[in-house]
């Protein structure tokens, strides 16, 4: 049954893969205060400890059909693993001293 109530409006799947990213962001930040328990060691590993909760957010979003909410989400969490990757690297060159 097509109810025009019920249709989302065109272009929003945009929105969600907005709304995703956000909602990975928002982890993010919720993360940080707990490096005080774990002293530091969660922010260190990032890129691996979003993992405990980008999995649960993806297997929601998908068993709901939002699949741009999906894909906000994945967007985000490989542009912090990559980061993390990035500074890693970084760091142990700089500090193998070549």
């Amino acid at each position: 049954m097509n109810d025009p109530g019920n249709q989302r409006p065109q272009g929003s799947e945009t929105g969600d893969v907005m709304f995703g990213m956000g909602l990975t962001l928002l982890a993010h930040l919720l993360q940080m205060p707990l490096s005080f328990l774990t002293g530091g060691m969660n922010l260190i590993a990032i890129g691996l400890t979003q993992l405990l909760y980008v999995i649960p957010g993806i297997i929601i979003a998908s068993r709901k059909g939002r699949k741009g909410i999906v894909k906000g989400i994945i967007i985000m969490a490989a542009i912090t693993f990559l980061l993390n990757a990035a500074c890693w690297g970084f760091i142990m060159v700089a500090l193998s001293g070549l």
